[in-house]
């Protein structure tokens, strides 16, 4: 999470959302791995609220522990819908004034986005 919420304020992006195909995809992931494990079989388990009987599991992630980490220490950005904050006059403004900032992320750029904005006689916002 830290990291898309980085990458919204670096990249001025108001909104994300998971497209479909991803979300489809990954649910087809979940259900052929947990059909090759006990948890989907006909027995009695809070995965399965209590209930007996075959199920589709939904509550846990669909491997161990470090394969969690692994698979979510680099966000797949291409799996998202990205809104961005408002138009900007082309993909590059993050760049700013051309220094190199010395302090963190993500306020710098934004600061870096608003000179790039005055420098170009651009209306603020």
């Amino acid at each position: 999470m830290t990291k898309t919420i980085a990458k919204c304020q670096r990249d001025a992006y108001k909104t994300f959302a998971p497209k479909k195909k991803a979300v489809d995809d990954f649910l087809r992931y979940t259900d052929n791995y947990f059909a090759r494990s006990v948890l989907t079989t006909n027995c009695k388990s809070w995965y399965k609220n209590g209930a007996d009987g075959e199920a589709i599991i939904r509550s846990i992630w669909p491997g161990s522990g470090s394969h969690y980490f692994a698979a979510l220490r680099h966000p797949r950005w291409e799996d998202f819908d990205w809104e961005p904050v408002e138009d900007l006059d082309h993909s590059m403004s993050w760049l700013g004034n051309g220094t190199a900032p010395q302090v963190n992320g993500a306020q710098v750029h934004l600061s870096m986005r608003e000179y790039y904005k005055v420098s170009t006689g651009r209306e603020q916002h």
